[in-house]
């Protein structure tokens, strides 16, 4: 992965915006199926590789958000990834196309993680605390039985840094984050920042997104 631990803090870098890179276009993924993958097991799920685990939350039946959702929405990304991009649910634009981070608020998360030398292709997996879309941030409960899921996909890129966008995943994640700090959830450094979303309502707080960014460039750096 590229060696970019020399960036400096300060204001972000001049195309930290939220333009779209030249190939903005996402289909769903296409995933294997496993026999009724709905009623898998945490023991299950811990053993699961790729295309099973994909497949096992595509038809997922752990929680009553599988209700409300159009599609399960499993993560994306470099497989063998080190930075993990988090968020709390889908969204309905999440929800809709089958991906996480889809639309204004993906395309200005990929020049946030670009920034800090990482892409989906080489360097960063995109995921979420649970992997349907309903109405309200999620329960307790939701959390807790998406949470195997979010376990196996850090076992399976043995993550070097999670970064929490935004204040729900942070608090979903460790029961409570704040800024400014490094984290750990188990023996990963944890990061908060704001999710893209809330930057692009408010751009102002773009530089204090870059020092999280560069926070967590830090504390990756010191995992090698």
């Amino acid at each position: 992965m590229p060696a970019n631990d020399d960036i400096p803090m300060g204001e972000p870098p001049s195309w930290f915006d939220d333009e779209q890179p030249a190939a903005a276009g996402m289909a769903p993924a296409t995933v294997a199926r496993v026999p009724q993958p709905g009623q898998a097991t945490e023991e299950q799920i811990a053993q699961m590789d790729w295309p099973a685990l994909q497949a096992a939350i595509s038809a997922c039946t752990r929680c009553g958000r599988c209700e409300t959702r159009r599609q399960a929405v499993p993560g994306r990304g470099d497989e063998q990834a080190s930075w993990i991009a988090l968020d709390t649910a889908p969204g309905q634009a999440e929800d809709a196309a089958g991906y996480q981070f889809a639309g204004d608020p993906g395309y200005l998360l990929d020049n946030m993680l670009k920034a800090v030398g990482q892409t989906t292709e080489q360097g960063a997996y995109l995921t979420s605390l649970v992997k349907c879309h309903a109405p309200g941030a999620p329960s307790a409960e939701e959390l807790q039985a998406c949470r195997p899921y979010l376990q196996r996909e850090l076992e399976l890129t043995q993550a070097k840094v999670i970064v929490a966008f935004g204040h729900t995943t942070g608090k979903g994640l460790l029961g409570g984050a704040a800024r400014g700090r490094i984290m750990l959830h188990g023996s990963v450094p944890v990061v908060a920042t704001y999710h893209p979303a809330d930057l692009l309502n408010k751009p102002e707080e773009k530089a204090k997104a870059w020092q999280d960014l560069c926070l967590a460039k830090a504390a990756h750096a010191g995992r090698r």
